[in-house]
């Protein structure tokens, strides 16, 4: 028969391991609830991000559509179309059937149309030559109202000029010849500006994506307005998206085909590449559709997040769980390896604090029962030194362990291992609740803070010469550096050689002056140390949060970070002219 002392060794170990275990799984628990969310609204943060980098590409071509069509509007005469007697030609050819090109007021039309078009011409071209990608512009005019005037087409002949060459005539084509007229009877057929699918234009021997928009004067199709740019040049811009290590961004047309894709063919059905996308293919058929996805392809689980862009395509990132999780993994080997030697330690004193039985072990194990319950709080007021006393101070110890435990674990979530200062994680969610007060705030009450970038300009080159100790050694004077003169501001590892601060009331108001005093006191930390690891060479770059411009602290951190690498850059140059 087992002696009580064995019993109740054996019921307080069982109580303290579920306790542990409980412990330990709440907080992986929490960790992992935690986690997914971080990783949905992470990869549809990344998603929306280079979406708004792309739209910002297309939104200046069809920017500068709109303008030179207001402007062929207000330059456009619905006396002399009257007085030419084409009011209310549609488009549609039924006009041309009874047209007699040669009299004395077709004449006098064809004159008007020709000073028209020239006086278009200089300031559609110079507008297509300050927008980015444009590799033709034309104003086409209805072949219903002029044979003479057909209208003017630009293309580029080089990598940087213009040159104008033959209209196509839009009568010598059936109008579903989509490759040679489609960019004329689909504007027609839709009647409003528009963005039209990617096809091979024969014209400049080269696939394009076009921008149109029909000219209307007095209830009479006038023409059209358009801009064609290289869907290379499209392509070539999701081809520059990476997420994470070997994540990637594809380009989809409104009903799921692809359009690009590093490891499907174009013009496939996205549900081709597996079974599991599917749901999300009918979803993307779905006007301004966005949302997030996961599916399985070759053993490996991916998640994909998609968006619409302003053109109607749909731009998507794909990375593999298995690197989205990295982070996550870790934290859970930690938890465990912790909670494995929290239960090796403490287990084994228990078997000699128990003797002291009857009414302090009852206390003590309804506390035991309390803890497993979850409550931390419990009181465990028994003073005795015998045993039992001595058991119960261990108890009490182990409770205060563990709630230390698990703040350390929230805190371990959002610190930088390598230099103590915040994480990307901290980061995130310091932006989230900016985001709220920017959300949330009236237009005159909007948050004041500017967000300071910085990369450390020569961390690969220690890394090569003397080895990663030294980089580290090199991080932590940095961040040592950055902590010193932004001592008010809470200061962010990004990742890498990346750091952030957020620069809020007086910090905020004296921007200027840390920064000039960051460059001085990193001056003389270069002038006292001779070692390249205990110097500091930073690019920084700052940006104040403006809300005419910036509709999130994501706007305000990528204008920080441009600003950081023209510093980059400015300092590689100097270098490179010493």
């Amino acid at each position: 028969m087992k002696s009580i002392q064995t019993k109740i060794t054996a019921l307080i170990m069982a109580a303290i391991v579920v306790s542990v275990v409980l412990a330990g799984g709440a907080g992986i628990y929490a960790l992992k609830t935690e986690n997914d969310a971080d990783t949905a609204m992470e990869m549809e943060m990344l998603c929306a991000h280079n979406a708004q980098a792309i739209d910002a590409y297309l939104n200046s071509v069809k920017q500068s559509v709109d303008m030179i069509s207001r402007y062929a509007r207000e330059n456009m005469s619905s006396v002399e179309l009257m007085e030419g007697g084409v009011l209310g030609f549609d488009g549609s050819g039924a006009a041309l059937a009874d047209r007699d090109w040669g009299t004395n007021r077709q004449r006098v039309l064809d004159n008007y149309l020709s000073r028209h078009i020239r006086s278009i011409a200089p300031m559609f071209l110079s507008i297509a030559n300050h927008t980015k990608g444009v590799v033709a512009f034309y104003y086409r005019l209805n072949p219903e109202i002029s044979r003479q005037e057909q209208g003017v087409f630009y293309c580029k002949t080089s990598a940087s000029a213009f040159a104008e060459s033959p209209m196509t005539d839009i009568m010598a084509y059936a109008p579903n010849d989509i490759n040679q007229v489609g960019w004329y009877y689909q504007t027609l057929q839709r009647g409003r500006p528009s963005w039209l699918p990617p096809a091979f234009n024969e014209n400049i021997g080269q696939k394009t994506l076009a921008y149109t928009t029909p000219i209307y004067m007095a209830g009479t199709f006038v023409g059209l307005v358009g801009m064609d740019i290289s869907f290379d040049a499209l392509v070539s811009q999701v081809q520059d998206i990476h997420i994470f290590e070997t994540g990637y961004a594809c380009l989809t047309d409104d009903q799921g085909r692809v359009l690009y894709h590093p490891e499907a063919a174009q013009g496939s059905s996205i549900e081709t590449i597996s079974p599991d996308l599917m749901d999300t293919a009918r979803l993307i058929r779905q006007d301004g559709s966005q949302g997030l996805a996961s599916y399985s392809i070759g053993g490996q689980v991916k998640h994909m997040a998609f968006t619409t862009l302003s053109n109607g395509m749909r731009l998507a990132v794909v990375a593999p769980v298995r690197e989205i999780n990295r982070r996550w993994h870790r934290l859970v080997n930690g938890v465990i390896f912790i909670t494995m030697l929290v239960m090796l330690v403490f287990i084994p004193l228990i078997t000699l604090m128990t003797t002291r039985i009857i009414n302090p072990l009852k206390r003590l194990t309804a506390a035991a029962g309390q803890l497993t319950d979850g409550n931390y709080d419990v009181k465990l007021d028994y003073r005795g030194e015998d045993e039992v006393g001595i058991l119960t101070e261990t108890v009490r110890h182990l409770v205060s362990h563990l709630k230390v435990y698990i703040s350390d674990l929230n805190s371990m979530a959002y610190k930088d291992a390598l230099t103590g200062i915040k994480n990307k994680s901290a980061f995130d969610l310091f932006a989230r609740k900016l985001d709220d007060m920017i959300a949330t705030a009236p237009a005159d009450q909007a948050p004041r803070f500017a967000i300071v970038m910085f990369d450390c300009n020569e961390l690969k080159e220690i890394n090569d010469h003397y080895g990663h100790d030294k980089g580290d050694v090199y991080l932590r004077t940095a961040s040592q550096q950055i902590c010193n003169t932004f001592n008010h501001s809470p200061v962010f590892r990004l990742g890498g050689d990346e750091f952030a601060v957020v620069l809020q009331q007086a910090d905020f108001l004296r921007r200027e002056k840390l920064l000039e005093e960051f460059d001085r006191t990193s001056a003389t930390i270069n002038a006292e140390n001779a070692d390249s690891w205990n110097r500091v060479s930073i690019a920084k770059g700052c940006a104040v949060y403006d809300p005419a411009i910036d509709a999130n602290t994501a706007d305000v951190l990528r204008r920080a970070d441009e600003a950081m690498y023209r510093d980059k850059n400015a300092h590689h140059a100097g270098a490179e002219g010493k």
